[in-house]
């Protein structure tokens, strides 16, 4: 509140100026002159000024949140989150001076409370605005790390309750919360995808449906009245024990197919290649193990084929032999094939059904780069998520076991140490999957530490190894059995600190980055949220004003001062723009077709940052009424701003620029100008930061806001 009440301050201000330097234009005066005069009062007067525009604490972008929406739990940076809801029918957009407000509907996001129980709370808000200020990486003892700006309100668990202190006063040895196990959703409840209720009607037509049990011909006199007008191959259907999916949805509707979904293969390919998947499949824990081992292992490729493939090293018979299994349980064809240059064995799926369920159902991509968790597993049983934990370690983890005696000889006595650890481990290439398969271990009671320069995570301890031995199969298995049998005495976790329903780590240290496009979250109920490796952390808090009269409405307040300011402010780059039209026409011409010459479009004088300028408010106003802009600024060549549609370079102002042009608007008054020869050249000067003060010659030429 401090924060925002400073620029409040300054935006309230900022306002009444820009009134009156708008009343003083209509009245002939100068608001300079009488600024000028007014400031020579000894007290009780703080001079501000009018200009353009008004020149913002939150995350960076590449920080991850977890939304649970009606399909599951999804982890996404920032940036597409924000991304995401700005294209949601249902969410509200507000737009104002370098940033943009969102408040979304229906959306609950992964949170903490004061307790430190981990809970799901509706995200009421998401902000995305331009910092040029400090940033503060904060990195743990574990290896965690998360960038914030420096007031970021931060959760430190100390004396066992969480604490609020901004980014820029933590301190090595504090203690940040991480989320546990408490989140995970009561109950055991099955998880069933149908994909004829799924499946997009233009597809429909090259599936046919064949029942799992039982035969069409069976019902052949209730089929045959339906059938005679929809089919001049109906006897093939009694014959082959199939029809075309278009037509079991023709006679389901019709209230005629005496075959339920869950009764009913669906059928693609013909001879050699036909292939069938269950019309409705069941996520138990062998097909939530087959998406692990697909995440870890597996591909599809870039064609219309779909086809699968699961690669595993030749040695591990157990996992491969587990696949095929759980492929035969569903009644998916596959074949297994051994490359002869690597000790590799590739088992391919050709069904294009079981491809679309992986990729556009599941949503768990294509390839290692892209793939992620499906949002509905987040969320299941933890029988389910403990099955999806086991295929990805099966694929893409690993065991280290250091289990040997080392003898040496000391002071003339021999000695026999005893060495036994072992560690399980976690690679991945997916930035998406490596943080939902953190937080997914985390639900599950299971606290990884992690590698500074890779996306490694690392398991060790009795209790955690014991515990995540029925994960693996085979010789990993072995190897953790040879730990256990080996220990004598218990090896503990001293990086995480454990407590009821989550853990705490310390901080390593802090440091500096410069700053950058930042994301405010802002949750109701606990004001906090999980961002990257399950850190928690406070809400933001925004600086611009324009939010603060959305945080009071929570209140059933109405901050109509706040919000007239506001709307002086925004109208400033209009008033400039009218500005220039007046100066034109008086020179006999018009806006449309006039050659503008735009100096400064960094946000203040004689720096080199453009966020939060008004000059891109007021090139888009002359722009729209048809004006051709040159805009210049001997600090800035180029700004592009994707998010914001921006992409302007710097025009090289010569004095055949100058002397060619219709007018010349000067929105920021750097230095390095040479403003008796802009004036001197230019048919008329805008001056809306009376910069043009002190000059000579020309005097009639220049327009002063």
């Amino acid at each position: 509140m401090t924060k925002i009440f400073e620029n409040t301050f300054r935006v309230v201000n900022m306002a009444v100026v820009n009134e009156m330097a708008m009343l003083c234009d209509r009245m002939g005066l100068s608001i300079w002159e009488v600024i000028q005069a007014a400031s020579t009062k000894p007290f009780g007067f703080m001079p501000f000024y009018p200009g353009p525009g008004v020149g913002g604490h939150c995350l960076d972008g590449r920080e991850f949140i977890f939304l649970k929406n009606g399909h599951g739990l999804e982890a996404l940076s920032l940036a597409e989150c924000f991304d995401k809801l700005a294209l949601a029918p249902e969410t509200m957009r507000q737009d104002f001076p370098g940033g943009t407000l969102l408040t979304p509907q229906g959306v609950e996001i992964l949170s903490f409370d004061r307790s430190g129980q981990t809970c799901f709370r509706p995200l009421t808000h998401l902000a995305r605005r331009r910092y040029d200020g400090t940033m503060v990486r904060i990195e743990t003892d574990d290896g965690r790390f998360l960038t914030v700006t420096d007031r970021h309100p931060m959760i430190v668990w100390a004396d066992g309750q969480a604490v609020v202190r901004p980014a820029q006063e933590i301190q090595t040895g504090d203690c940040l919360p991480v989320t546990g196990m408490s989140w995970q959703e009561a109950g055991e409840r099955s998880l069933a995808i149908d994909l004829i209720a799924l499946l997009p009607a233009s597809e429909r037509r090259r599936v046919r449906a064949r029942p799992i049990k039982g035969a069409y011909a069976a019902f052949r006199e209730e089929l045959r009245p339906h059938l005679r007008r929809r089919s001049r191959h109906y006897w093939d259907i009694f014959k082959q024990n199939t029809m075309s999916l278009d037509l079991y949805c023709e006679l389901e509707e019709a209230g005629a197919m005496p075959f339920k979904h869950e009764e009913i293969l669906l059928c693609t390919g013909r001879g050699v290649s036909w292939n069938s998947i269950p019309a409705v499949v069941q996520v138990d824990e062998d097909m939530a193990r087959l998406i692990g081992y697909y995440l870890s292992e597996g591909c599809i490729t870039s064609d219309e084929s779909l086809r699968t493939r699961f690669t595993f090293n030749g040695e591990e018979t157990e996992y491969i032999q587990d696949v095929e299994r759980i492929l035969d349980k569903m009644g998916v064809k596959h074949s297994v094939y051994r490359s002869k240059k690597r000790n590799a064995v590739h088992i391919k799926v050709s069904s294009k059904l079981f491809g679309w369920l992986l990729r556009d159902v599941l949503s768990c991509g294509v390839r290692s780069e892209d793939a992620r968790i499906p949002g509905i597993l987040m969320v299941a049983p933890a029988s389910i998520r403990e099955n999806v934990l086991a295929g990805l370690l099966r694929g893409d983890g690993d065991v280290y076991l250091a289990s040997r005696a080392n003898r040496y000889v000391k002071r003339g006595r021999a000695y026999c140490h005893r060495m036994n650890a072992a560690s399980v481990g976690f690679f991945s290439s997916s930035p998406v999957l490596f943080q939902q398969v953190a937080v997914l271990m985390q639900g599950l009671g299971f606290y990884p530490t992690f590698r500074r320069d890779k996306p490694y995570m690392r398991l060790y301890g009795e209790e955690q190894l014991a515990r995540l031995t029925p994960f693996f199969a085979g010789r990993p298995r072995e190897k953790l059995e040879a730990y256990r049998l080996g220990r004598n005495k218990q090896m503990a976790v001293t990086q995480q600190e454990r407590h009821a329903g989550f853990a705490t780590v310390k901080v390593r240290a802090l440091h500096t980055v410069d700053g950058a496009e930042v994301y405010s979250p802002e949750v109701a109920g606990t004001h906090t949220f999980v961002t990257s490796f399950g850190l928690v952390t406070h809400n933001c808090i925004p600086i611009d004003p324009f939010y603060l009269t959305w945080k009071a409405r929570e209140y059933d307040f109405h901050t109509r001062f706040i919000e007239l300011a506001g709307e002086i402010n925004l109208a400033m780059p209009y008033f400039v723009r009218d500005k220039v039209i007046r100066a034109l026409n008086e020179q006999g011409k018009s806006l449309k077709g006039a050659r503008i010459v735009v100096l400064g479009l960094a946000y203040k004088e004689d720096v080199a940052d453009w966020r939060e300028s008004p000059a891109f408010d007021v090139i888009r106003l002359l722009e729209e009424y048809g004006a051709e802009v040159l805009p210049h600024d001997p600090l800035i060549a180029e700004v592009d701003d994707r998010h914001e549609g921006i992409h302007i370079c710097s025009i090289e102002l010569t004095d055949e620029v100058l002397a060619s042009c219709d007018c010349v608007v000067i929105v920021t008054h750097h230095s390095a100008y040479d403003y008796q020869h802009i004036v001197d050249l230019a048919k008329v000067v805008v001056d809306t930061r009376n910069a043009t003060r002190n000059i000579v010659r020309g005097k009639e030429k220049v327009w002063v806001l």
